[in-house]
């Protein structure tokens, strides 16, 4: 995994980032050198002097052109779909590469022309530095696109960071207000009947609105909080409702599990919303259970003989799917059951 991290991160860094900008920029010129060293070590001379102007002239020609390649050409065309005129541009900055470095062979070669042109060996020499030079042209190239291909691969990783958070958010929102409403109007019939009980209602309200709020900035909360955020709804309900039973279970160890805020309350919230209108006892029967590195949620609540009319609006199984495949990919299962009497939601999620 370690290793795995430094080259998620490390070379495209080294390949982009502002930082290593001088590093590139030696790296590229040493090759640059060496290429020219070896082109220049290929004739024979009377004077070590010549050859060292050689090896300069060499080494401008090539780095000027070089530079022009990956700053200018590539950038302008080759990225931008103009592969023709690129590659033309190219094959007319060869011809002029070529005819100033047979140029420079005649002017620190010291060649007696009276003695003819040996065709043979200045064929060999331009041959040399078509490769060297083809090498180092695509190796340019190749450099520069990789790095636009990473930059734009970073820019599409952040966009779809923004884009999967916002959703989120989104999400999340829908939820909240749908959950307030819930509540409020619990707490305003209870006013009118018990105040006293209302005055506890709105207590454990206050509980319930701070952990919502604080809940809302985090990326993950203690399933512990949660389970308590969920009790307290659930008392909340029962005060309001005479015939409405409800459990908790839990097994296995739970204070080191994290989890996103409000992921849960969703099927709390339908569970008791479908379980209501029954003349006998309802219940919402929820359990949570840590088993390896799966967490298993399992909330089963009672059907009234009379099913409730279906109304618009409310969150919706749709959402509550899409927001698990934002927060976990494929690291979830969701399955629903139902019969005439109950209504069951099993959600499995890797830990």
């Amino acid at each position: 995994m370690f290793v795995n991290s430094i080259n998620n991160t490390f070379i495209p860094n080294i390949l982009t980032g502002s930082k290593f900008r001088l590093f590139r920029h030696f790296i590229l010129l040493f090759i640059i050198s060496i290429v020219a060293s070896c082109m220049n070590l290929n004739g024979a001379y009377k004077a070590s002097f010549y050859q060292y102007y050689e090896w300069l002239v060499f080494f401008i020609i090539f780095t000027g052109v070089i530079y022009i390649n990956m700053y200018v050409m590539v950038p302008s065309f080759l990225l931008k779909n103009r592969s023709s005129v690129y590659f033309i541009l190219l094959f007319l900055i060869i011809l002029i590469l070529l005819l100033l470095i047979s140029l420079s062979q005649f002017v620190f070669h010291i060649v007696d022309l009276s003695k003819g042109i040996n065709y043979v060996s200045l064929f060999l020499s331009l041959t040399n530095s078509i490769i060297a030079f083809g090498i180092i042209i695509i190796c340019s190239s190749t450099f520069i696109i990789l790095k636009n291909w990473i930059i734009n691969n970073k820019r599409i990783r952040e966009l779809e960071t923004i884009t999967v958070n916002a959703e989120l958010q989104q999400l999340k929102n829908q939820i909240n207000p749908h959950f307030l409403f819930n509540i409020l109007n619990n707490v305003n019939i209870m006013i009118k009947h018990n105040p006293i009980m209302a005055a506890e209602m709105l207590t454990k309200f206050n509980d319930l609105l701070s952990y919502q709020i604080d809940g809302s900035t985090k990326e993950f909360v203690s399933l512990d909080d949660e389970i308590r955020f969920l009790t307290d709804y659930l008392e909340l309900e029962k005060s309001r409702r005479n015939r409405f039973n409800y459990a908790i279970l839990k097994e296995g160890v739970l204070h080191t599990i994290k989890i996103p805020p409000m992921l849960f309350i969703p099927f709390i919230e339908n569970a008791v919303k479908h379980s209501s209108g029954n003349k006998n006892m309802s219940y919402v029967d929820i359990s949570f259970k840590i088993n390896n590195s799966q967490l298993l949620f399992l909330c089963v609540n009672s059907k009234p003989q009379s099913p409730p009319i279906k109304t618009e609006g409310g969150l919706g199984l749709a959402n509550i799917r899409r927001r698990l495949e934002l927060l976990y990919k494929n690291d979830f299962a969701l399955k629903i059951h139902e019969t005439n009497t109950i209504y069951s939601i099993t959600l499995n999620l890797k830990i």
